[in-house]
């Protein structure tokens, strides 16, 4: 009797144990706040709340060989070292937004900005899916011309002077990603996040700007 009574004891002790393994699995999940909408593009504040950016649509023009300005704009980029890969078909063209600010201003004692992202899943490299950028940028406009890379070359110098920012993706929660690039690469100007894979004429943007 006592030794049925002892594997009894030994059973829901197992059971327990299971069970609070199985809880502590699932509670960073189920704890997690994550975006409301799929393809939503926010920035991540001090306390791990987060907001919406604005949600601008960028259009495929012709590209424009554009020089620096105090706007913060990435130098004069030829249309020699780009492809235009998937981007509406043709070779050499721009991304461009009316206007030459974001609405949202990251706040000057941010020295870290993460973005969140919300997908159908986060199971496949973000670093292969998003590009942050920061854009030539006039009174008028925002541009960048479209580059098709492999991420591996993110954080090429090639690159980086093309506008395209490096960053470090993680995911986040069950259907979310964190996309975050230090202070060094903060520098003063007009950014913007979107899928890499650029179809059609127009394209969704999450935009800031970093205040000098």
């Amino acid at each position: 009797m006592d030794t049925e009574r002892g594997w009894n004891i030994i059973s829901l002790l197992w059971l327990d144990i299971m069970l609070l393994f199985l809880f502590v699995g699932l509670l960073p999940r189920c704890c997690t706040k994550e975006p409301e909408f799929i393809n939503s593009y926010c920035i991540m504040k001090s306390d791990d709340s987060f907001e919406s950016l604005p949600r601008e649509i960028g259009t495929i023009k012709r590209h424009q060989n554009i020089v620096s300005n105090a706007t913060g704009g990435v130098g004069n980029v030829s249309s020699s070292v780009t492809t235009a890969g998937a981007l509406a078909g043709t070779k050499g063209m721009d991304i461009v937004l009316e206007g030459g600010h974001s609405s949202y201003v990251v706040p000057k004692d941010m020295k870290t900005i993460s973005l969140v992202i919300k997908a159908k899943d986060n199971e496949l490299d973000p670093m292969g899916l998003y590009r942050i950028v920061r854009f030539n940028a006039s009174k008028k406009d925002r541009r960048i011309q479209w580059m098709d890379f492999s991420p591996a070359l993110l954080g090429s110098e090639k690159v980086q002077k093309s506008g395209y920012v490096n960053f470090v993706a993680h995911k986040y929660g069950e259907q979310s990603y964190t996309l975050t690039f230090p202070e060094k690469e903060m520098i003063p100007g007009e950014y913007g996040i979107f899928l890499s894979a650029v179809n059609g004429t127009t394209i969704p943007i999450g935009t800031f700007s970093i205040p000098k």
